[in-house]
């Protein structure tokens, strides 16, 4: 959905698909892996599309925090 979103407005997207790994670095809620790390290393902004239950996003929101990055969490309502 945020993809899609994205290249409707021309806007630059580079994703990547989970691999399940949690050989990251801690961030006071858990391990993230380290494609995480460098998916938020690689951004200028974080987009988190999130359904408010996702431990998965979140960590990934508060990792991009600590290390500064602009996050903007987009919540969504599943049904």
């Amino acid at each position: 959905m945020a993809e899609q979103y994205a290249r409707y407005h021309k806007i630059h997207v580079e994703t990547a698909e989970p691999d399940g790994k949690q050989n990251g670095q801690q961030n006071g809620q858990g391990e993230i892996s380290e494609q995480d790390i460098q998916m938020v290393a690689m951004a200028d902004l974080v987009v988190a599309v999130w359904d408010g239950k996702s431990r998965g996003t979140k960590k990934i929101a508060d990792y991009a925090r600590k290390t500064r990055k602009p996050v903007k969490v987009i919540t969504v309502t599943m049904e």
